[in-house]
């Protein structure tokens, strides 16, 4: 078993606790600190990757986010896997989609592939929330561009993570389904009540919004 060492273990939780507070150049300096440890476990380093890509985007450097993810994507050793980018990747596809960064469509479809491949040979795999949003940003910007060959692209990378054994699994598909059906009723609104605050609400509200409707208490 792989141990992550200390000094890289103590950086993440400091950059973790820095984007809580919002300082986030003092979490990506962080994160970068810990990436100059030698011999980092690939998984240490891919995590060190995404949480530079996750700070780029809480900041709102809508610019720099999709190029740090690809920039991430590119320095994956020969050999290694690219499943710990999972969040690295749909945190960019969700920025791209926010900002209007939607030429960048093309690679980060061709990304998600790849990392959710991976992702898939991790033994006792039951949830990939990363790869769920990711894919409903790839789909929405396809949707708008009215391009169907990228929206059946995107409908197929979510298709295994929306068929997994979680609880949240059922409630999160018929967001997606809304989406694909441009048809807010839908949605599960009870069956989205018990899941956390996340990128889940964050989708079927701004579906409600686009569609000038309210929320339910």
């Amino acid at each position: 078993m792989e141990v992550w060492p200390r000094p890289s273990q103590a950086l993440d939780a400091y950059a973790g606790y820095s984007q809580m507070l919002g300082e986030q150049e003092e979490a990506i300096a962080a994160s970068r600190r810990g990436l100059q440890w030698p011999n980092l476990p690939d998984w240490a380093r891919t995590n060190a990757l995404s949480m530079i890509v996750t700070a780029r985007a809480v900041g709102g450097e809508f610019d720099s986010c999709p190029a740090e993810a690809r920039e991430a994507l590119a320095h994956v050793r020969p050999g290694d896997p690219a499943g710990g980018l999972a969040l690295a990747v749909s945190m960019a596809a969700l920025v791209a989609y926010v900002g209007g960064h939607w030429s960048e469509l093309g690679w980060l479809r061709e990304a998600q592939a790849r990392v959710w491949e991976d992702l898939q040979q991790v033994p006792g795999m039951e949830y990939a929330g990363p790869i769920w949003f990711g894919a409903l940003s790839l789909m929405a910007m396809a949707l708008a561009r009215d391009d169907h060959p990228a929206v059946e692209a995107a409908a197929r990378i979510a298709e295994p993570a929306l068929n997994m054994p979680h609880p949240h699994t059922a409630a999160r598909r018929t967001v997606f389904a809304a989406y694909l059906a441009d048809d807010p009723a839908r949605m599960d609104l009870d069956g989205l009540k018990p899941i956390p605050a996340s990128n889940t609400s964050w989708w079927a509200l701004t579906l409600l919004t686009q569609r000038g409707l309210s929320a339910p208490e």
